[in-house]
């Protein structure tokens, strides 16, 4: 075979080759890109369709009236949210022993307004903190609910102090911390035949009681605690403490309310002479009765015990919220 003689047909052969492997490869390419475009497309032609046959259509218009109805309800909740929180303290975040120290500067200061308020107060009242009041230190995670709690009990002792009650007997909080609640012996189930060949009896172990109360909302929007107040007022004082709670800034539920006089039953009053009792002869005429005289029950103090609930909100974006 004479290759100088076939060498250009060689040379041609060679490059037609070459040239045909170039154009496999970008078929290959272009196959490829036409693929995921192609699926693309299908995918923006189905979710046209979708929106085509939405109830109401995805016009302009309808989108710039729904963000308009956002923005009127986010304003609607912002302003709300500001009002249910007004008169509402925040309390800044400290240490176990800052703490005891807040519990004694507070303790000093409704000692003070009870003495100025001329409401008797038993001597080293706790105000319902009686652990920490006797020095013990709190745990650091229970340290933020507790310093709310402190803050909602001065708050409500102030309301009494000037509904001007006559004395004040108790406070109870929500005791939450683990620490202080009391514990429930469960008893572990063991079989009496490992007993019977020395398994002992069956082990017990104590775990913490839950607490009774029900503090924050799924929602975390808002959080409730519940407190019992016991005190001595007259009837007077405790409408004016209820009034008090109802116009207060804050959001403060009346659950229970309880009065006992504990004087008993008012003993009848004498007979006291009226214009239609006509006057023996050469008598003087008798005066009728004053509205004093005719009260005969109700000036008395009574024993009180007022269960409320105070409220907490929390703004959405709030940490306390998650605390």
């Amino acid at each position: 075979m004479n290759l100088k003689k076939n060498m250009t047909l060689i040379v041609g052969g060679a490059i037609a080759v070459a040239l045909l492997v170039i154009l496999l490869v970008l078929l290959l390419k272009f196959n490829s890109s036409y693929q995921q475009v192609n699926r693309q497309l299908q995918s923006a032609q189905q979710r046209l369709t979708i929106l085509n046959a939405r109830d109401p259509f995805p016009s302009e218009d309808n989108v710039t009236m729904v963000r308009t109805n956002l923005a009127v309800l986010q304003g609607f909740f912002g302003t709300l949210m500001a009002s249910l929180q007004k008169g509402q303290a925040e309390v800044a975040k400290m240490e176990p022993s800052q703490f005891n120290l807040l519990l004694d500067q507070t303790s000093r200061r409704l000692f003070a307004a009870a003495a100025k308020a001329k409401v008797a107060v038993p001597r080293g009242f706790p105000f319902g903190f009686d652990r920490y009041a006797a020095g013990t230190l709190p745990d650091s995670v229970d340290v933020p609910r507790l310093a709310i709690q402190l803050e909602e009990v001065g708050y409500l002792c102030g309301l009494l102090y000037l509904s001007k009650i006559t004395e004040l007997s108790a406070v109870e909080r929500p005791v939450f911390e683990a620490s202080a609640r009391p514990t429930v012996a469960v008893e572990t189930y063991v079989d009496p035949r490992m007993q019977r060949y020395g398994g002992g009896a069956p082990a017990t172990t104590a775990t913490p009681a839950n607490p009774a109360d029900t503090y924050k909302d799924p929602s975390g929007l808002f959080s409730r605690q519940r407190y019992t107040l016991t005190f001595r007022a007259s009837d007077t004082a405790v409408l004016a403490f209820l009034n008090r709670v109802a116009a207060s800034s804050r959001f403060i539920v009346v659950t229970r309310l309880q009065m006992e006089n504990e004087a008993g039953v008012p003993k009848a009053a004498a007979a006291l002479p009226t214009a239609a009792t006509p006057a023996a002869p050469g008598a003087p005429a008798a005066s009728l009765p004053t509205r004093e005289q005719r009260i005969v029950a109700g000036r008395e103090p009574v024993r009180v015990i007022v269960e409320v609930e105070v409220y907490r909100f929390h703004s959405p974006d709030a940490g306390e919220a998650a605390s």
